[in-house]
């Protein structure tokens, strides 16, 4: 009897498999246990046993997959008809590696976050350099910590058309306005409108955020980026767009150069630049995994109206000043620096390129300042006691010059990323999180750069350096960066000292640097939300 009702029970116990994914759940563990003794009592065959088990196997995950796929849809419709009866609320959530609040309707987001970089470091210099700097030695060859930057960040989208950005740095124990602008993308083919203070599109290493460098600091001919205000950043207005399919990018504006941290620029004899970049991907596979980047930009300086009052001689000219620190943001002394030059006009161009190939990429730029009746002026004090600034060099119209080359691979495989909406890149997304329960390790990333500046040309003297820089850089997430840095900086030449305000009553100095080195140590951990 037992022989005939074997195929019965079997029967029922399979039909039991169709009701929900619980039942499926608990049942199967019966299952088992039925065919077991099945299999015990000889009723069924080990043959029947191993098929019967793998075709409530395959039942069980045809039924879980449905019932999930079922919940799935129902929520997802569920959230839907919530989103279309409440269009204005808003939800947070997790996406680009940030927190982002959005409306329903998706007409309204926000990010509110930011990041910050804590800095350790030290630097030994040589005797030619420590005995050309004097009592300065010690802003070079010393040790210490800072934090680098501290940018909280709020930004989003408005109307659908309109996003904006506001950030503040805190960092270097001052408060400085960094990104506050609003743009406009609803023109119909023709371009976005950005109005506010931004960047200037000019550098694809200037364009890229210093939470994505390879290296801490820009190379030294990010200086000619920074000349006219010692800022990278000042208000205008902008007009920018994509071609091609995100296969090319082009910006131009029109900028007033700020006279202080607050983004403020109200004189009557402002500084003002014409700025525009264009880039193209010749090729462009596998997501950006593999990518060509050609870029140009160009800017052209120029005084908008009147004398600056505290010159001794009048002129229109564009007043400007190069320099740059050894790639080290802890020194005080910018190693090469022109001092304040005036130039009846200023242009420069910026030729860009870049390769990725997976987890390799190469990429440089060149920078050439062409400068139209410049001259050296310093401090000095006239006949009525007053602090005037008055010529120390002759008339001439040089050439400045910089460019850098630097190269990366990740040891674990990543590659760099790259946004083609604005043809720079961006941040970097290690293949799996530092877990050391899991055996993982984040990203790990080898790069290298070598970058020189040349400001001397005819009667301009500012100084050359040479910096060899080497990184690594550990992607614990997307989140959180941890670098370590050597840089081998030689410099030679007149460095004068900066003009920090035309006003202050000092004496312009120099110093004459003849084969001086310097080794840089550096660390710094990063974090942004």
């Amino acid at each position: 009897m037992k022989k005939y009702l074997a195929p019965f029970i079997v029967m029922a116990f399979m039909v039991s498999l169709s009701w929900s994914a619980r039942a499926v759940a608990q049942d199967q563990t019966l299952a088992e246990k039925l065919l077991i003794i099945l299999k015990q009592n000889h009723q069924i065959s080990q043959g029947q046993y191993d098929e019967l088990r793998q075709e409530a196997q395959r039942e069980k995950t045809a039924q879980k997959a449905a019932v999930k796929k079922q919940v799935k849809e129902e929520t997802a419709q569920v959230a839907k008809e919530y989103k279309a009866k409440n269009p204005l609320n808003v939800s947070a959530s997790w996406k680009h590696n940030q927190i982002y609040f959005e409306s329903n309707d998706g007409q309204f987001t926000m990010h509110v976050g930011g990041y910050a970089q804590f800095d350790f470091g030290g630097a030994t210099i040589n005797d030619q350099l420590r005995n050309a700097l004097g009592s300065k030695a010690n802003t070079i060859g010393s040790y210490g910590a800072e934090v680098r930057r501290i940018k909280p960040t709020f930004e989003g989208t408005m109307f659908g058309d309109f996003d904006y950005k506001a950030q503040i740095d805190f960092g270097g124990g001052s408060t400085t306005l960094q990104d506050a602008w609003i743009t406009y993308y609803g023109l119909p083919c023709i371009a976005n409108v950005r109005v506010g203070h931004m960047k200037e599109p000019f550098s694809l290493e200037e364009l890229t955020s210093d939470e994505w460098l390879e290296f801490t600091e820009r190379s030294s001919a990010n200086a000619f980026v920074t000349a006219n205000n010692y800022s990278d950043r000042n208000t205008g207005i902008m007009l920018f767009n994509t071609e091609f399919d995100q296969r090319m990018t082009w910006a131009v504006g029109g900028f007033m150069q700020q006279d202080n941290s607050s983004g403020t620029s109200f004189q009557a004899y402002n500084n003002v630049n014409i700025a525009a970049r264009v880039t193209a991907l010749p090729w462009y596979a596998n997501q950006g995994c593999e990518l060509v980047h050609v870029g140009f930009g160009f800017r052209n300086l120029f005084r908008s109206q009147n004398e600056n009052p505290n010159f001794a001689s009048s002129t229109s000219a564009t007043e400007l000043e190069y320099l740059s620190r050894p790639e080290w943001h802890l020194t005080g002394l910018n190693t090469v620096n022109t001092g304040p030059l005036m130039a009846n006009n200023v242009s420069e161009i910026n030729p860009e390129l870049a390769f990725v190939y997976g987890p390799f990429s190469v990429q440089g730029e060149y920078f050439t300042a062409f400068l139209s009746d410049a001259t050296m002026y310093g401090y000095t004090t006239n006949a009525k006691g007053k602090t005037v600034w008055t010529p120390q060099s002759a008339t001439s119209s040089p050439d400045l010059s910089g460019y850098y080359v630097m190269a990366s691979y990740f040891i674990t495989g990543e590659h760099r990323v790259y946004d083609p909406k604005y043809g720079v890149f961006a941040r970097p997304v290690p293949a799996c999180n530092f877990n050391p329960c899991a055996g993982t390790w984040g990203a790990l990333e080898l790069a290298a750069r070598y970058d020189s500046i040349d400001l001397n040309d005819k009667t301009i003297s500012g100084g050359t350096e040479q910096n060899y820089t080497g990184s690594l850089n550990w992607y614990l997430n997307p989140n959180v960066k941890w670098a370590f840095e050597y840089t081998h900086a030689h410099m030679n030449g007149v460095i004068a000292t900066s003009a920090s305000n035309v006003s202050t009553s000092a004496t312009l100095s120099s110093y004459n640097i003849h084969n001086g080195d310097a080794d840089i140590f550096d660390t710094r951990f990063q974090v942004d939300f």
